[in-house]
């Protein structure tokens, strides 16, 4: 910069004014001399200086692409993790599912065929050789006694009920009043075979409609057979039977109430007999119904009351089968 004021010294000197003007050099000098007294940097020594400030904004330049690089590569690694993440967690889950279903369906198949064994066991206990030999004895026995009408009656009766079993031996659901038939067609037979021992009455809630609802077969009569079987035969006087039949809220609620001896004395009874323990009708049919409860969206349920009078005496048995069924 000194140079650049020395030449312009010179230049003013040269010119034909500065003749006229002899005050205007010593003017020119007394206000450019602060500037003689500051120090001046080589143009060599200037051009590092910028060069030095290009490398410095160059390298924060640099510094500021590695930090967006930096930045797009974490962002573009954890998109990669959560994409990965994303896709395990659907690999696992699907996989999950499928192992489920399969567990499922494979319990699900096990149970229906659980359903279908104890649906079998039923049958052979409706049709079991003691149940169908002493009903033919009872028929010899009403032969022996020229009692034609009666034996007629009663062969009928049970030609009825075997063609009624085996007809719903593949069905799931029958109707209402199939399931009726077939209680009340048992209960004739066994009243003909112990008139002596215990009358019955079958009642039906006239708000039911017998053919629109459905149940499944051979739920009723291991329940009445357990009545006679165990309850009202031991007794020593005559005894009465009750098999109800009507409507609770949305339900439809079975009662089988008997006056007989008691659970009680009738598990008694089979201890002193020692009876081979073998599995009753009535622990088939907990077992169909454990089984519908959970295989179906009906819903059904057994409660059993143990009667005894003031003196806590037994008077008999009353279970309770409600059933939110399968409407037709």
């Amino acid at each position: 910069m000194q140079f650049d004021i020395i030449n312009f010294m010179v230049r003013i000197q040269q010119s034909p004014q500065f003749a006229l003007s002899p005050f205007l050099f010593i003017i020119a000098l007394i206000l450019l001399f602060p500037a003689f007294l500051q120090p001046q940097t080589p143009p060599q020594q200037e051009d590092e200086t910028i060069l030095k400030d290009k490398v410095e904004d160059l390298a924060e330049q640099v510094k500021d692409r590695d930090a967006e690089l930096a930045l797009r590569r974490a962002t573009i690694a954890q998109q990669r993790f959560m994409l990965i993440s994303l896709v395990l967690f659907a690999a696992l889950s699907v996989a999950f599912l499928t192992v489920f279903r399969i567990r499922e369906s494979a319990r699900r198949k096990e149970m229906k065929y659980e359903l279908f064994r104890t649906k079998q066991q039923a049958l052979s206990r409706q049709m079991n050789p003691h149940f169908i030999f002493n009903t033919l004895g009872s028929l010899q026995s009403f032969i022996l006694k020229s009692d034609r009408n009666t034996s007629n009656l009663y062969l009928t009766k049970f030609s009825q009920l075997m063609r009624l079993i085996l007809d719903n031996l593949e069905k799931e659901y029958v109707d209402l009043e199939e399931e009726i038939k077939g209680l009340r067609l048992y209960l004739e037979l066994q009243h003909m075979r112990f008139r002596d021992h215990f009358n019955y009455e079958i009642l039906v809630d006239h708000r039911i409609d017998l053919t629109s609802i459905q149940i499944p077969p051979f739920l009723i009569q291991p329940y009445v057979e357990n009545s006679i079987s165990h309850g009202l035969l031991r007794k020593e006087i005559q005894g009465n039977l009750k098999v109800e039949l009507k409507m609770d809220g949305n339900s439809i609620l079975w009662v089988i109430e008997d006056d007989g001896i008691g659970r009680a004395e009738a598990g008694k009874n089979r201890a002193r007999q020692r009876q081979e323990p073998r599995l009753h009708g009535t622990e088939i049919t907990q077992r169909r119904i454990d089984l519908l409860n959970s295989l179906t969206p009906d819903k059904y349920s057994i409660t059993i009351h143990d009667l005894k009078n003031s003196e806590g005496e037994a008077t008999g048995t009353r279970v309770e089968i409600n059933m939110k069924s399968h409407v037709q």
